[in-house]
């Protein structure tokens, strides 16, 4: 049994957690509060990577505090960006994108490119070399917005008022690891992609013929006799039945009842000899259309000249007859 002193302790412990519960229900909106508050006075950095992606994005130690100041005016250039390898494969090329919070006139918000590598190493397909530098894995490089952005960013900034940002985003963008394989896209899709060998793009390939005789082999010996019952024949050339279940019939695909090749051969022959003789008809069509525009042609040249001489001509002859009236009439001086 519980002695007096047991009881007492027990009853100060049950007293004691009662006053404490709503002490703490007090303090705690008080403790969120200020954190909330520490934040709002603080730049935050916020990265969008895929989760697959074999990369830790922070901000480099050293430069937290200038980082986080809201007052730096020169934050941008203190800026200093931490990318660790967490993988196991050797990274070429890394690309992200840097967006402020701030708005320029366009009523876009202000963004940068951010890269690691040699640019044609952005295309996975491209291999790299004995001169580019990896990330091996458990490596980390840093990363700093160019100059020449951070003079471009002073310039547009007084004249457009920009505010200084409060939240700074990394998305990425793609990464290589200078095999021919990467991560691309906003998602971090693997490349190359892996194509089924049964493939919508197979589709109208040639397939293999898994059920016996292919279609040649099929007509040589139907034309032998081989085939004397419609089971032997191939898909293409059963018969089918739309009638309801019992009052189909059996039917029968007999040879002689298939058509005749050698005709449709014929009828093949025929048809391109036709197209043919049309072709050289059509082409002769054309050399004596072209012969009796060169003979119209040539007619009105000679009618032209012909013209001409004559006019020449009948002035002439005009000439000659009015001559001897305007000497009669306009004597020429001794």
């Amino acid at each position: 049994m519980l002695n007096r002193q047991s009881i007492g302790l027990s009853l100060v412990a049950t007293m004691c957690l009662s006053l404490l519960v709503p002490l703490a229900a007090i303090f705690k909106p008080e403790t969120s509060g200020a954190l909330a508050r520490t934040q709002d006075e603080e730049r935050q950095l916020e990265t969008i990577v895929p989760k697959h992606v074999p990369l830790k994005i922070k901000i480099k130690k050293e430069k937290e505090k200038e980082f986080k100041d809201l007052n730096n005016e020169r934050w941008a250039r203190d800026f200093e960006l931490e990318i660790t390898n967490t993988g196991d494969k050797s990274i070429y090329s890394l690309a992200f994108m840097l967006v402020l919070d701030v708005k320029d006139d366009s009523g876009q918000n202000v963004m940068v490119p951010m890269s690691y590598g040699r640019v044609e190493l952005s295309d996975h397909r491209v291999r790299a070399t004995p001169d580019d530098v990896p990330i091996k894995p458990g490596e980390s490089v840093v990363l700093k917005i160019h100059p020449g952005t951070l003079d471009a960013w002073d310039i547009v900034g007084r004249k457009q008022n920009w505010q200084r940002p409060k939240r700074v985003t990394v998305r990425y963008k793609n990464l290589s690891f200078g095999d021919g394989t990467g991560l691309m896209g906003p998602a971090g899709t693997p490349v190359p992609r892996k194509i089924s060998k049964r493939s919508n793009l197979n589709r109208g390939a040639p397939q293999e013929n898994s059920n016996g005789l292919g279609a040649l082999q099929w007509l040589a010996a139907l034309q032998r006799g081989g085939l004397t019952s419609g089971v032997d024949l191939p898909a293409d050339f059963l018969p089918v039945n739309f009638l309801p279940t019992g009052s189909a019939k059996s039917l029968s695909i007999k040879p002689e009842s298939m058509p005749d090749y050698g005709q449709a051969k014929s009828n093949f022959l025929s048809w391109r000899n036709t197209q043919l003789s049309l072709r050289a008809c059509g082409f002769l069509l054309g050399l004596e259309c072209l012969g009796r525009a060169q003979l119209h042609n040539r007619w009105l040249n000679w009618r032209m000249n012909w013209r001409f001489n004559r006019g020449q001509e009948l002035v002439g002859r005009r000439i000659q007859s009015l001559l001897p009236v305007w000497l009669m009439r306009n004597p020429l001086a001794d």
